[in-house]
């Protein structure tokens, strides 16, 4: 399984290249995306706030990072879809949440972890 990490700090540049390199070494991309840090959790420990504009923060958090996320990874997806390449995506905050992933994948056999530092 080839897996490519990438995320607000670094940005995916090739999506052509790696759906080609998927699709040569077995056919399955994971991909992981690290948002950073996540805002919600302000909206959801803010014991100033009333309870709807905590939840509405939230929400706003949400939805703006599922925004960028479809934005960011859209080059992917449609080359994806051009080689009927099937791909699944994570979305995850900071990096110890990208380790623990990787980690409970490379339980399950050989992984190629692309864009790693």
């Amino acid at each position: 399984m080839i897996c490519c990490l990438t995320g607000r700090e670094r940005p995916l540049r090739d999506a052509e290249a790696l759906i080609a390199r998927a699709c040569r070494e077995g056919g399955q991309l994971r991909v992981i995306y690290d948002a950073g840090i996540d805002l919600a959790h302000y909206g959801e420990v803010d014991q100033l706030a009333p309870a709807g504009s905590m939840a509405e923060f939230v929400d706003y958090v949400r939805r703006q990072g599922r925004e960028e996320v479809e934005e960011a990874l859209a080059p992917l997806y449609a080359a994806a879809r051009r080689h009927a390449l099937p791909l699944e995506s994570h979305v995850v905050y900071g990096r110890d949440a990208v380790e623990k992933l990787l980690r409970r994948w490379r339980r399950h056999g050989p992984l190629t972890v692309l864009g790693a530092d």
